[in-house]
């Protein structure tokens, strides 16, 4: 009886086309605490929580709080890359720049927009930012890129 000695070379072919061609469609899944989504919130921050609700969860702003327009209260904190908006005492949006925060579909920093068409569709507002293209879905994401790659997402309520 001969030994089996193509094993190893299978299982290496294998690996090797999952590292290739496929690092899109083998993810793990996203802990809840690093979770993004839409019209709902990132991480444990809910869209609509309290001010207090917000300060318990992560504490202080890593800067001094401004307030932008004489209405939306500006908490930073740089460690997480988060910026949350307070209005009238609630959250009104999360915008997060940190690559580890994803969608349930593995959208996030980093991304291209083909990927994040994928995950969400293509049913979205369509406009030139600052940078470059945004992309606002109507669930409550939105998408801020530059050239084909996403910088920034910003979760807020749906739209109606």
């Amino acid at each position: 009886m001969r030994p089996n000695t193509g094993g190893w070379i299978v299982r290496l072919l294998a690996a090797l086309l999952l590292t290739v061609f496929a690092p899109g469609m083998v993810r793990a899944e996203t802990s809840p605490a690093l979770l993004v989504q839409p019209g709902v919130g990132v991480g444990y921050i809910r869209i609509g929580e309290s001010r207090e609700d917000l300060l318990a969860a992560l504490g202080a702003s890593e800067t001094e709080a401004g307030v932008l327009d004489n209405k939306d209260e500006v908490f930073q904190y740089w460690s997480k890359k988060l910026t949350v908006l307070v209005r009238a005492g609630k959250v009104f949006s999360i915008a997060c720049l940190n690559p580890n925060y994803r969608t349930a579909g593995g959208v996030g920093v980093g991304s291209t927009i083909s990927e994040v068409e994928s995950a969400l569709g293509s049913t979205y507002e369509r406009k030139q930012g600052g940078v470059g293209p945004e992309l606002s879905y109507a669930s409550g994401i939105r998408f801020l890129c530059m050239d084909d790659r996403v910088l920034g997402i910003e979760v807020r309520a749906p739209s109606k």
